[in-house]
């Protein structure tokens, strides 16, 4: 299962405290550039200026631009810079920003405890429970990169817990319960996200892999429907998955690489 970044940015309308400091020459020409400010428009509006900000909140700004445009090192970079500046003024809002960003750009360099150090500080900053929720998908991303399964599921659950309608918490929690052999409820958690969002189809693919390791592989093929192709290879990628974390049991083997010869069957055909 692809699983989708979530970003936690878009609380900064009212931040204007933090410590002044010289901006070096470079930095004023990074601030200047048109990208970034279309960015940051794009992000709060066109009424929200931003030369009247902080020069702190400003480098926070850069570092999450940094994210976006997948320069991780540049955004740890100018992240850092901003905690700095407001360390003696800290603001809740800016700090939670910060630590968020910093959390996303250590797990895509895969320094897995830098990412949940900063997701636990961001979580001790942050206020907004839909923002809380997407920091804590965040963390059980990063627990399932590290295959701690049962903080993964505690992590989406507590997300749930914030934004109880949200579709993908639930397609979430289904694929991470699959490797905890909890498939009756990984199956109850794909149905629920599916019922709350019929059109995130990648959360199907959950509930197909939960039905098979039920032993229902009828169901299961006939849940797969009009997959595409590109599902049926996120599938397959699954099922290795599975296989390398030996959760699949040992009467549902057989079933498992029939399913895998029929998926790769219907590839073939398209």
């Amino acid at each position: 299962m692809k699983l989708k970044r979530f970003f936690f940015i878009g609380i900064l309308f009212v931040v204007t405290m933090g410590c002044k400091a010289d901006i070096k020459k470079d930095d004023k020409e990074i601030f200047s550039d048109s990208l970034f400010l279309n960015w940051v428009s794009s992000q709060y509006g066109e009424l929200w200026t931003f030369a009247d900000k902080s020069d702190a909140v400003k480098y926070g700004l850069y570092g999450t631009y940094c994210i976006d445009r997948g320069d991780y090192d540049k955004a740890i970079k100018y992240c850092n810079k901003a905690w700095k500046l407001d360390q003696d003024f800290p603001n809740r809002q800016l700090y939670a920003m910060i630590y968020s960003s910093l959390s996303v750009a250590y797990m895509q360099k895969q320094d897995y405890d830098n990412a949940i150090e900063n997701c636990y500080r961001a979580l001790d900053f942050c206020q907004d429970d839909k923002a809380r929720a997407n920091i804590f998908m965040n963390l059980a991303m990063m627990y399932i990169r590290i295959q701690n399964y049962d903080l993964a599921v505690e992590s989406t659950q507590e997300s749930i817990k914030l934004n109880e309608n949200d579709a993908m918490a639930y397609g979430s929690l289904s694929f991470y319960l699959m490797f905890k052999k909890q498939f009756t409820e990984a199956e109850a958690a794909a149905r629920k996200g599916l019922l709350l969002d019929e059109s995130q189809t990648w959360i199907r693919l959950n509930l197909t892999s939960a039905l098979l390791l039920q032993g229902r592989y009828d169901e299961a093929v006939k849940n797969l429907g009009e997959s595409t192709n590109i599902e049926k290879e996120m599938l397959l990628d699954d099922f290795e998955k599975y296989e390398k974390a030996g959760i699949i049991p040992e009467d549902r083997k057989a079933d498992a690489e029939k399913f895998k010869e029929l998926l790769k069957l219907r590839i073939l055909k398209k």
